[in-house]
């Protein structure tokens, strides 16, 4: 395994952590690892897809863009995750993906996971497997979105911004985009996403600065997302 795969999340916590080592090690041996830099894009939508990405740290943002030329967020890729998997199916980039903090990142050549599948069939039956669940958490949380009311899904948006495990109060973490666009990946209006963020601060759940949160009650946040 490559000295830069040891310990990271993409492999240990992430999303080919259930991997066996056999296949585990093909991984690391088919990933190119480089860093990116804030604002860089890594690819953009409708064009051709040859490379799967995944996440050792940073952070980058996806969105598409309308016919008047406004983005819409899409979401975000944390550390430990894979993206642009899309293109396995249809060949080209479903969003645009740009580094919102200094990044690391490996990527697979689209062609060269092919091959390696269909030379490997144990392999190709695990990654098979990580595809599946991967689209039943997309369903879930389609699901989630669209039943949740939105002061759980404002919660649960936040609660994706703490750093892993952390159960203390006080915690400040920064929110890489603004109020309004938080207002279109919720579905909500600018001024719900204002009003929520008042009651988190009144609840004494929550209290904003700009674009840093300190979480105050971590415990009641978690609550507020179930």
């Amino acid at each position: 395994m490559k000295s830069y795969c040891v310990r990271c999340p993409v492999l240990t916590t992430g999303f080919f952590a259930s991997l066996g080592p056999p296949s585990k090690k093909i991984v690391s041996c088919l990933m190119v690892y480089s860093r990116y830099r804030k604002h860089q894009i890594l690819y953009h939508e409708g064009n051709p897809a040859d490379r799967i990405y995944a996440l050792k740290s940073g952070l980058v943002k996806t969105y598409k863009t309308d016919s008047s030329g406004q983005e819409q967020l899409m979401g975000f890729v944390k550390p430990g995750e894979v993206f642009n998997l899309e293109h396995l199916h249809n060949g080209h980039c479903a969003v645009t993906a740009e580094v919102v903090a200094d990044s690391e990142a490996c990527y697979i050549g689209g062609q060269q996971l092919h091959a390696t599948m269909a030379g490997n069939p144990p392999f190709a039956l695990e990654i098979i497997k990580l595809l599946s669940q991967a689209l039943a958490l997309s369903q879930d949380q389609i699901f989630y979105f669209g039943t949740k009311r939105a002061k759980a899904r404002l919660a649960a948006f936040l609660l994706g911004f703490m750093p892993v495990g952390a159960k203390v109060a006080g915690v400040t973490i920064e929110i890489p985009v603004t109020r309004r666009e938080i207002a279109a990946l919720l579905g909500v209006t600018l001024e719900t996403i204002s009003r929520l963020f008042r009651l988190l601060r009144d609840g004494g759940v929550a209290d904003a600065d700009g674009r840093q949160v300190t979480i105050i009650d971590p415990a009641r946040l978690r609550t507020l997302a179930e």
